[in-house]
Parts: structure tokens; sequence; C-alpha cells
């Protein structure tokens, strides 16, 4: 806004006691007695997610490849380990993987259809949103092993089970991911395929740093927002407890789709583990590092399933080895009623299976992130939407009066990723400077503006085929009735049975 019109004051009120939101970068110890950078929350961007890429060089922060080389890890179903190498964990049986290549198809042709901006478009759309993806699931794979795959990427994209995921929701954000394989590429376009040097946290302290540090309230969560006939009130309570959109009071109230669809979202269940090492021994055996896991039933753990979801290398730009994971969804929960002394032995256990060497039990540093304990977040990676209501979704950009959103949740592409929180910040601020300074604004900028807006159509009405397909066999038999009965008479008459 102020790159607009440098006349404009910006106040930001921030909840919590840092700036970063999901994004979190620590020191961690390293090989040499030193310390490096890690992140604990948002880590990765996509050279596809152009957004958050423009972003990053103007404020001159540089990326470097998530490690990509040797063979994945993936395990399903069962205690077996398989190694594979293609983008997608398509491991298992042949026929596993001909039902996972099928599925993938599937999801991605529909997705085609389906927009986060107006999901109610597609005619199935309806019928996808009273399901949930693990209904979905069950009507379109048969194979044991292809379905705990599916819901094992599920785990690690959303922090949720497919059962508590509407099955729309689940297809629209395919399409703004661009695809069901970029969700869980590290290669070219997928949402794991870059790093940032130094940290995602830098992001906010860069864009505080413009900003300016005197215009960011700190601890400072929001308790009341009212409109008034020439400004919006806003009354903040600094020892608040919770101060999540649902937990604000509006005046006048929003409006009722608005707060169905936010009664609908739930956040993820995440934590976030980084261990480092003296060398990457994974790489020295021919592992990249990443693992996708559903915790099987290979080792057990009090009747528990094994903590981790997947892991990936997480060696810094420098070269300090080290390895990030994640215990996501149902594992995630259970896992944390668990103390830290239990829960890092259960995750340096895992490792040392997965990656079969000693090794991995002695790191020289452990840390973790449990993002439910997280005030004013709840959950990590993303909010997920429960079925019922995607045809409101699009309330959640919709401006309330004088307030205007700017969460990653509303963003139209990336959803739930960096870069959709960057996309949703620059319509939301253009929102604001059309009211009040539109001169300033481009036919572009007012356009983009118009088409994040855009309300559910109408569903595309069906073409008029079923009375079609229902009639031409009914004609088809009576004309058929009709040659053979005049076939019948013709032959009697013609033989002259009476010749």
């Amino acid at each position: 806004m102020t790159q607009k019109d440098p006349s404009l004051r910006v106040i930001v009120l921030e909840a919590k006691e840092r700036i970063g939101g999901r994004t979190l970068t620590v020191p961690i110890k390293t090989a040499g007695d030193q310390t490096e950078q890690f992140d604990l929350g948002g880590q990765w961007v996509s050279s596809s997610q152009t957004q958050i890429i423009q972003l990053l060089t103007e404020l001159h922060l540089e990326t470097y490849p998530q490690y990509n080389d040797g063979c994945k890890i993936g395990q399903a179903g069962n205690a077996m380990l398989h190694n594979y190498t293609c983008d997608f964990p398509n491991f298992g049986s042949i026929f596993t993987q001909y039902e996972l290549n099928k599925f993938v198809t599937k999801v991605e042709s529909l997705a085609q259809k389906v927009l986060l901006i107006n999901p109610g478009r597609l005619q199935e759309s309806k019928d996808l949103d009273m399901m949930t993806v693990e209904t979905f699931l069950q009507k379109n794979l048969y194979t044991d092993t292809a379905r705990e795959i599916v819901r094992t990427i599920i785990r690690n994209t959303f922090g949720m089970e497919a059962s508590q995921l509407s099955a729309l929701f689940f297809i629209a954000h395919v399409n703004g991911t661009q695809g069901f394989l970029n969700q869980f590429k590290t290669t070219s376009c997928g949402a794991k395929e870059l790093r940032i040097k130094g940290g995602a946290q830098q992001i906010t302290s860069c864009l505080a740093k413009k900003i300016g540090e005197k215009c960011i309230l700190m601890s400072d969560p929001v308790e009341r927002i009212c409109h008034l006939s020439d400004r919006v009130h806003l009354t903040t309570e600094k020892k608040l407890e919770f101060s999540e959109v649902t937990k604000i009071t509006f005046s006048p109230p929003l409006p009722l789709e608005h707060r169905c669809v936010l009664q609908h979202f739930s956040a993820g269940n995440l934590t976030t583990f980084v261990a480092t090492y003296e060398r990457p021994f994974w790489r020295d055996q021919g592992y990249s590092g990443q693992v996708i896991s559903d915790g099987g039933i290979w080792t057990d753990y009090h009747s528990m399933v094994a903590p981790i979801s997947s892991t990936f290398d997480a060696t810094t730009e420098s070269g300090s080895p080290a390895l990030v994971g994640f215990l996501a969804a149902k594992k995630g929960v259970q896992w944390s009623s668990k103390n830290h002394a239990r829960r890092r032995s259960a995750v340096l256990e895992c490792l040392s299976q997965f990656f079969s060497g000693i090794w991995a039990l002695n790191p020289l540093d452990y840390v973790e992130k449990n993002w439910c304990d997280e005030l004013f977040v709840g959950g990590c990676p993303v909010q997920g939407i429960t079925p019922g209501v995607m045809h409101w979704v699009h309330t959640l950009r919709s401006p309330h009066g004088r307030v205007h959103w700017a969460g990653t949740e509303t963003a139209t592409q990336w959803c739930g990723y960096m870069n959709g929180a960057v996309q949703a910040g620059q319509r939301a601020a253009i929102e604001v400077m059309y009211e009040l300074r539109p001169q300033v604004l481009t036919v572009a900028d007012i356009s983009g503006v118009e088409t994040h807006q855009a309300h559910n159509p109408e569903p595309e009405p069906v073409p008029h085929v079923f009375r079609w397909t229902l009639s031409l066999p009914l004609l088809l038999i009576g004309v058929g009735w009709i040659v053979y009965a005049i076939r019948s008479k013709y032959w009697f008459i013609g033989t002259g049975r009476i010749a």
C-alpha cells in the first residue's frame, strides 16, 4: 500500500509476541560446535509460486534447491520398506501402481474444473462436498496399499486425516497447487522445490523493517471490531487468550454464510522436528533423506503407530547436515501426549530403522515444535474445510464493510502456503486502496481484485442426455419389433406356405 501511496499509514496489530505466523526459524547446533538457522515452520517455495518468488527477489533473499538425489523410502500398510526414485510415492504391486496412476489422473481431471474461487461450478460439486476424502478414496481405490499411500500424503499436506476433509475442498486445493503431484514434489514446480537461505522467517523480518517496527504493535490481540458511520473502531485486550477471527466480536455480525465456513475450518495437527548430524550419513548410503510413512506395524510403541509421517534432507546451503521430519494428523495428536524424551527416542529409532544406521540415534542436536501449542495459530500446516460449506467459501474473501481479509486460506492459488499468504495480502491491499486511493491503481490491479472476488456462479446446466439415452434404446427396440413383425408376415405370405 505504501508503495502505491507513501502518504498512507499502516498499523499492524500482532496478537503474538513474535512476528512470522506459521514460519519459525531457530538456531540449532551443528558440526564443529557451531549453530545455524533451521526452519520449524513453513520452509519451502516453488519456482511456480510467482508471488512469493517475486517478494523474495524484492527482499534480496536467495533460495537453493531441496536435495533430491538418491533413493526415497516409502512404507504403507505393513512392515515392508520400499525404495523408489520418482516424484510420487508410487510403490507396491503392479495393480497398486496402476490404481494410483488412475487415481491421480481422475483427481487432476476433476481439479481442472474446480477452482477455489468458485468450487460450486462443477455439477458433481454438491456430491463431492457431502463426502469426505476418505469416502472418495473408498470409491476410487481398491487396494489397501494405494489407499494408505494417499491417506499418508493427505496427512502430510493438511495435517488432517482423510476422514476429516471435504472431498470438494481437496480437489479445489489440488487445482490451487497446479496438480496433485505438486503437493509432494521436491523437483521443478513442486511445493518442496526450493529452500530459503537463512530461513523463511526472514521474510517477515524484512517486511517489518520496511513497514517500520514502531508501526507493529506486538502482543496486542483484537477483541472487538465495530463499524461506525465513518470509520471502524477496534478494541484490543492484551490479556485476551484467543484472537482468531471466530473469537472476535463483530458489530454488525459477519454474514451467516461466512460464519458457517469459519466454523467448518479445522486446523491441521503437526509437530516438526529437526535433527542435525556430523555427516549426511543418509547421502553416503545412497538415500535422498525423503521418507513417507503411515506408521505401519513394523515396530511396537505400546500399541501406538510409529511417529514419523515424512522426512526430508534439511542440510543448509552452507553444508550443515540435518533431517527435518513431521508427525502429522492423528499420529501427531497421539504422540503429543508423550513427554519430550519419549517422543525424541521414538523419532530417532524410526530414523535408524528407515536408514538402517545406528548413527541416526546420536544427533548433534534435536529440536521440535508442536504447532498445536502455538497461541493464535492452533495448528499447521494448513486450515482444512470439513464437508458441507464449500459453496460459500467465496465469502472468506468478501469484505465485511471496511474489514478486508488477507489470510493464506483466502488465496485462490497455493492456499495454505506462503505464496497464498502473499497473494491474499496483495489482493486485500488493492481492495483497500480502491476505497481510499482508486486513482493510484492500474486497470490490471482492479481487474485482479474483481477476479478474486467473483462469487460462485450457478452450476452449468446439465445437457438433456438422460432422456435421449433412455429413449434411444426403447426406440430401437420398437423399430426392431416392427421390422420383425413385418418380416414374419412377409415370409408367411411370400413363401406361400400355401405353395
